[in-house]
């Protein structure tokens, strides 16, 4: 396993909507940047996933205005 320290963390499971989020990884946004969301609530509280699922689509929209484009971290990394 492999250690990969994130450019951008979220914190999707502190906000009830999207866009302080987005702020938040905006900041911090550039090729390369490694952005982090839970995908799960085992530790974090009921509602994560949702709020990182919200946030999905707005920051698609920002990487592409950006002229970036998310790919998987096997793809970052290789």
């Amino acid at each position: 396993m492999e250690v990969v320290p994130w450019s951008a963390w979220g914190g999707e499971w502190a906000e009830q909507e999207p866009a302080p989020v987005i702020a938040r990884i905006e900041r911090r946004l550039e090729p390369g940047a490694i952005v982090l969301l839970h995908d799960n609530e085992v530790s974090c509280p009921r509602g994560t996933v949702a709020r990182a699922h919200a946030t999905l689509g707005p920051l698609a929209d920002k990487l592409d205005g950006l002229g970036l484009r998310a790919v998987t971290l096997d793809e970052l990394l290789a």
